[in-house]
């Protein structure tokens, strides 16, 4: 079964306008090629990731994957009146497929800033965003929000679950956006609301469950659709210590089972050292 993708193919490194995916004007993993003629190979900006560490190439195999999202020069500015204020300044970044790449810095470095235009919630005053070779600029608003919702899976440091929804419903909504049958929906968030330990949490609304059990509802969530790429946003943040070190285990569980290519925001850099790379942020600026 394919969970109401039958629309949908898996995102991947091509743009390719009318592939099947309603006009939205973007392709969507692995691959693409048997689904266009006499496709153009493309050479990925190596320059932009890092070589990345012995353990982890052995490890994931990750020497033989493509960059699959590509930030250029990106700037981002706030307006308000004559006041302006600048956040990102000229960030450039690469994350390969399947890699999991936490980003670190102090408070107001612009973390979430960067998560948010790499999550297709805001666009840049400048610079280029590419998934593959989809260039974001490119979309429309309404094609941004089809990919953002299809392509694209957000955890953030505050669940933002509806209180007045179950487990189970708010897993399911993601789908039923997508007019996902409902029976279908159901069956697909019960076995991976099972899969996390909330077999027994199904219609338990957020205010029953615990702040680790409503972290976990929230990432399934994010992943119930299936996306190409996972951010989260101090997805640990509001955990105590051992709450969120289950957290953090659970996501890098579900990068490497589900070939998640993951963005995690923490501020603890023992969790951060656990992904395969990590990338600091100071004052607008990418360090590495």
């Amino acid at each position: 079964m394919n969970w109401c993708r039958a629309d949908i193919l898996p995102l991947t490194a091509l743009d390719v306008p009318g592939s099947g995916d309603r006009g939205s004007g973007f392709a969507v993993r692995p691959n693409l090629e048997s689904h266009i003629p006499n496709p153009e190979p493309r050479t990925p900006n190596l320059m932009l990731a890092p070589r990345l560490g012995v353990r982890v190439i052995q490890e994931r195999g990750l020497a033989e994957t493509s960059v699959l999202v590509e930030a250029y020069d990106l700037e981002k500015e706030y307006r308000s009146g004559p006041e302006s204020l600048r956040v990102l300044k000229g960030v450039t970044i690469g994350i390969r497929e399947r890699e999991m790449v936490s980003l670190v810095g102090a408070s107001g470095v612009g973390k979430s800033t960067l998560l948010h235009l790499l999550g297709a919630l805001e666009r840049p005053t400048s610079g280029e965003i590419r998934y593959g070779e989809t260039a974001l600029s490119s979309l429309s608003d309404s094609a941004l929000a089809e990919f953002r919702n299809r392509q694209v899976g957000f955890v953030f440091q505050f669940h933002h679950l509806l209180p007045e929804f179950t487990a189970l419903e708010n897993v399911m909504l993601p789908l039923l956006i997508r007019r996902c049958p409902a029976v279908q929906a159901r069956e697909r968030a019960r076995t991976l609301l099972g899969q996390v330990g909330l077999g027994e949490r199904l219609r338990h609304r957020p205010g029953e469950l615990s702040g680790g059990e409503q972290q976990r509802v929230a990432m399934v969530r994010a992943l119930v659709g299936e996306p190409a790429v996972l951010l989260a946003d101090e997805p640990t943040g509001n955990l105590d210590s051992k709450t969120g070190e289950e957290t953090f285990e659970l996501l890098r569980q579900l990068n490497r089972e589900r070939r998640l290519t993951s963005v995690i925001v923490t501020h603890n850099e023992a969790l951060a050292s656990r992904a395969d790379r990590v990338l600091r942020m100071l004052d607008g600026r990418m360090m590495e």
